[in-house]
């Protein structure tokens, strides 16, 4: 029902005009100048009538959860959802102690490469799912996997760093995304491959 279907309910208008006609009568009698009664009354059934339609109102429906219910996805795309969302956190454990160790800066941009990467691969698992052979989806995950687990590493040897320490960590994460963007090209072919 709409504000209007509610607001014209017979019940809202019926004590609307009750209430708002005893506000005008005991104003009428009460105040010194009479025609106080007339705007009193018709405030207080329009209040009457306004506070009735917005309590009459049915609830809004529920929203339906968004993303899916992980119950309701295959296997594969959960477990590329798992990987991919391992793989930001230990992205944003690595700009986190970035914030305290400038040093750490180089990481930065590598870092997000990385997650880059690895959403791409992972959206190719979640969208093309049936359209990918098992070799490719296992192909998906695997480097997932991976890439959280090197990921992960990284970002517990980003404090304190030297600035030996950060070409290395810069160079490890340019191999997990090189990584990840190979199994990228793997799962292209695999859906390109007529076969």
């Amino acid at each position: 029902m709409s504000f209007l279907d509610d607001l014209s309910d017979p019940v809202g208008l019926g004590a609307a005009v009750v209430l708002g006609g005893g506000a005008a009568a005991i104003t009428a009698a009460r105040a010194t100048p009479s025609w106080l009664a007339v705007p009193i009354g018709v405030g207080v059934a329009v209040l009457v009538a306004v506070v009735n339609a917005l309590l009459s109102r049915s609830p809004a429906p529920a929203a339906t959860p968004w993303p899916a219910d992980r119950g309701t996805l295959p296997k594969s795309t959960a477990d590329a959802r798992d990987q991919l969302r391992r793989i930001c956190l230990a992205a944003a454990e690595i700009r986190v102690a970035a914030t305290t160790v400038p040093e750490a800066d180089p990481v930065l941009p590598p870092a997000n490469r990385v997650v880059d990467a690895a959403y791409r691969l992972a959206a190719s698992v979640a969208r093309d799912d049936g359209a990918l052979p098992h070799g490719a989806t296992a192909t998906v995950i695997t480097a997932l996997t991976v890439a959280a687990h090197r990921m992960s590493d990284v970002a517990t040897r980003v404090d304190g760093p030297t600035a030996s320490r950060i070409s290395v960590l810069v160079n490890d994460l340019g191999l997990v995304s090189h990584d990840l963007e190979s199994a990228e090209s793997a799962v292209k072919a695999a859906l390109t491959d007529p076969r």
